[in-house]
């Protein structure tokens, strides 16, 4: 593939996720690491996608797995099946319940603006 034709093909990738596989991410996230509760912000929530821009995710894990660190584990499975550029944050529902109310936090922008992908059903 000519260089010119690849760069095409990745901003193609870079502009557009559809809901078909921001739902599948979803799906493997729930497989593979059983979380809380899986919530899209940033510009995919917001429908101000660019051509650099990227999906942001919150992942919502339980006490000991969401301590607030970037999502490398779960980030390294999604780029095993996807070619896209996509940034995870991981915290325990703890910490949300903490900075929820805060306005100046990343996660009230988040549960503000976001679009909850998946959350765990409670029996």
């Amino acid at each position: 593939m000519a260089e010119h034709q690849q760069e095409a093909f990745v901003n193609a990738i870079e502009s557009h996720i559809d809901s078909a596989t921001l739902q599948a991410i979803a799906q493997l996230i729930v497989e593979r690491f059983d979380p809380e509760q899986i919530i899209l912000f940033g510009s995919h929530a917001r429908g101000e996608v660019g051509a650099h821009s990227d999906v942001d995710l919150l992942v919502v894990l339980r006490a000991g797995a969401g301590q607030p660190q970037h999502g490398n584990p779960i980030r390294r499975a999604i780029a095993e099946r996807f070619i896209l550029p996509i940034d995870v944050i991981i915290r325990s529902p703890e910490v949300l319940a903490e900075q929820r109310d805060d306005p100046y936090s990343l996660i009230h922008k988040v549960l503000e603006e976001g679009k909850v992908l998946y959350e765990r059903r409670v029996a």
